[in-house]
């Protein structure tokens, strides 16, 4: 804000200022959401360590079959 009298400014002034103050605020509601999404995202990672076991069974040849 440029902290002057608005009634001292021009009505493109007015409007300029206005305009800034609302990309402003639509910039900080994105950062906002994108945080919030970046920490959702981290809060449910993939990449989480869980123990893994692998179950093989080995068929034993029998009856005239060949491993």
């Amino acid at each position: 804000m440029s902290g002057y009298d608005s009634s001292l400014m021009t009505a493109d002034e007015r409007l300029e200022e206005a305009a800034e103050i609302l990309a402003t605020g639509i910039l900080r509601l994105r950062q906002k959401k994108r945080a919030k999404k970046t920490s959702e995202r981290e809060t449910i990672c993939l990449d989480s360590q869980v123990e893994s076991r692998l179950h093989v069974t080995v068929k034993q040849p029998g009856n005239g079959e060949t491993t």
